[in-house]
């Protein structure tokens, strides 16, 4: 949640007004993820819809509770409030990410590239229903809107 806070926290003062919240909401797949309900946008190209907009301005209007910006302790305990059991998840969701991002990274240097990427959503169906799920990874070379969809994910991340 910190690292989640700083990324929304873009001048660093150490605040997070509702312009702050909403612009990363909709500009950063991940901060999405962590912030809005019924998101599950991580690793995917963020939405710029009225949805996500107005499901963004909610979530402040509760966290916030009227202020007009929040304090990296406001946000840690409103989200640890919200989402009770959320460590026993966060550990399932964190080892499911590193088994992932092992299979795709076979030679452990810790880095990515987007070569190795694509192959690993060719090769493993288990990365391509967590990064990418209803893209078929056997078509990532013969479908543009498909490399298109894996290129912007690789972005994203």
């Amino acid at each position: 949640l910190p690292r989640v806070f700083r990324a929304i926290d873009a001048d660093g003062d150490g605040w997070v007004s509702r312009f702050d919240f909403v612009t990363a909401a909709v500009q950063d797949a991940v901060v999405a993820a962590a912030v809005l309900p019924g998101e599950c946008l991580a690793g995917h190209v963020p939405r710029r819809d009225d949805v996500t907009f107005d499901a963004a301005h909610e979530a402040f209007d509760s966290l916030s509770d009227g202020r007009r910006r929040v304090s990296l302790d406001d946000f840690v305990e409103h989200f640890r409030r919200r989402t009770p059991g959320a460590n026993k998840e966060h550990a399932a969701a964190a080892d499911e990410s590193k088994a992932v991002f092992d299979l795709i990274a076979a030679d452990a240097r810790g880095t990515v590239s987007k070569l190795a990427f694509i192959n690993a959503l060719q090769r493993h169906p288990q990365v391509g229903n967590l990064l990418l799920p209803g893209e078929d990874g056997c078509r990532l070379w013969s479908d543009p809107r498909s490399f298109e969809a894996a290129k912007a994910t690789f972005d994203a991340i």
